[in-house]
């Protein structure tokens, strides 16, 4: 039998099942700060919109693992985030982001010895974008010729049968 409640109890579920989720990465983080903080000479910083809300997320490039998690993008608020790190800061050779204007002001002003490194992905999709917009306006450019040409040619069309008649 269909059951009309089904989507609502899945959506509920699925709600306690990320809250949970948090709270348990909330406990993990906190354990196992010093694991997390040790050998973090690479990071990737990204953010992650879950359920509404928007997380940038530190992770260490050569372990995978979640160094930072906060639930905002804005470079002072990630700045005072990044004291749960200590010292360990210091030790990062390495930032790679996308080319969100807050990552890079971020990272200039908090981690001034990280050397930047944009994400290939958003390198690619910049140079796919300047493309895209040249491949239009040549299109454009073209329709507008041959619509001229194709006036022209009518016109002499109705000039010859002028003529002849």
């Amino acid at each position: 039998m269909f059951n009309i409640f089904k989507k609502s109890e899945e959506k509920t579920e699925d709600k306690e099942s990320s809250d949970g989720l948090f709270s348990r990465l909330k406990s993990g983080l906190s354990k196992t700060r010093k694991v997390l903080t040790t050998d973090i000479n690479e990071l990737f910083v990204d953010d992650k919109e879950i359920n509404g809300k928007t997380f940038t997320i530190l992770s260490n490039l050569l372990t995978g693992k979640i160094a930072l998690m906060i639930d905002s993008i804005q470079s002072k608020e990630l700045a005072q985030a990044l004291e749960f790190l200590g010292d360990s800061i210091f030790m990062i050779q390495m930032m790679n982001c996308d080319m969100a204007p807050c990552y890079l002001k971020f990272i200039r002003e908090n981690l001034p010895q990280a050397q930047i490194v944009i994400d290939k992905f958003h390198v690619i999709k910049h140079v796919y974008d300047a493309v895209q917009q040249t491949r239009l306006l040549i299109r454009k450019q073209l329709f507008k010729q041959m619509h001229k040409e194709k006036r022209r040619k009518e016109k002499e069309k109705v000039k010859i049968a002028n003529f002849l008649n």
